[in-house]
């Protein structure tokens, strides 16, 4: 997944001028060899601290991450200095292969708490199990049969290709997407010129990352929240769609709209309304 992201960073960048030298550097992680043992850190994915590491040392000089696994807050050293245009923000769900419905008596896999979250009430007293690791790895895991079906982001099939393996599309009412998902976000150094990133980076999806993302540092959020916020512009309006939890673990939904110029403040306005209804429910 995280080479076929770098792989059109580099298309972008070899079309905007082919004399720009590109070289592709992988960088294994404790995720690729442990996912066990992979902890989120400081609301980041546990791969992203160690690519933000090479790049603050010198090792690469930009680093490509799906925006949901970076931290809301940013270190203002290691800018997002470009944002992809928004592939398919919906989670979908996956079968075994040759199996045409949920099998009883196997849990249902998904990968974030904001996933469990909302598939615990969409399909009441199923067995619910998170699965850590890649996407092919937690496909091979579903295909072996330990799973009765797997929750995923329908971006993340589509960019590796394997678009057939989804049996059902989840509505963004049904299941709201995790925050920042479907983008692709470049991050580079401080005070670096960045402008052969100018093809890649979409001005959308910028605003819209700005509300996502507001919304999950507002309320504190990371992968191990449940709470999430969907946003989108339609003509030259932003709509931003969210939810919170309170103590007792009943959702608490929320939506704001406004001009996409207050992207952010809509999405600090949103968690701001909903952690104030939380707390006053106690």
């Amino acid at each position: 997944m995280a080479v076929a992201h770098a792989e059109a960073v580099m298309r972008s960048i070899a079309a905007w001028d082919v004399r720009i030298p590109v070289e592709l550097v992988t960088i294994p992680t404790i995720q690729d060899q442990y996912p066990e043992l992979a902890k989120e850190v400081d609301g980041r994915a546990p791969y992203v601290w160690e690519l933000e590491k090479a790049l603050a040392d010198g090792v690469i000089d930009l680093s490509v991450h799906s925006l949901k696994d970076m931290a809301a807050k940013r270190n203002p050293l290691l800018p997002v200095c470009a944002v992809s245009q928004r592939e398919d923000p919906r989670d979908v769900l996956v079968l075994p292969s040759g199996v045409g419905r949920l099998l009883k008596g196997r849990p249902l896999g998904c990968s974030s708490v904001c996933r469990r979250y909302q598939l615990g009430k969409l399909f009441p007293g199923i067995q619910l199990k998170m699965v850590p690791g890649d996407v092919l790895s937690r496909l091979d895991r579903l295909d072996n049969g330990e799973f009765s079906g797997m929750v995923m982001s329908a971006a993340d099939l589509k960019t590796l290709g394997l678009e057939s393996r989804i049996n059902r599309y989840f509505t963004a009412r049904e299941m709201v997407p995790g925050c920042g998902q479907g983008f692709v976000a470049v991050q580079c150094r401080a005070g670096e010129r960045v402008g052969y990133l100018a093809n890649y980076h979409n001005a959308n999806s910028w605003e819209i990352s700005l509300a996502e993302l507001a919304f999950s540092q507002t309320l504190g959020g990371g992968h191990s929240s449940p709470a999430t916020a969907h946003a989108w512009i339609d003509g030259g309006q932003m709509t931003i769609r969210g939810y919170t939890v309170d103590r007792q673990g009943e959702k608490i939904p929320g939506m704001f709209s406004g001009p996409v110029k207050r992207a952010q403040k809509l999405g600090v306005e949103l968690a701001a309304y909903l952690q104030a209804e939380a707390n006053e429910r106690g």
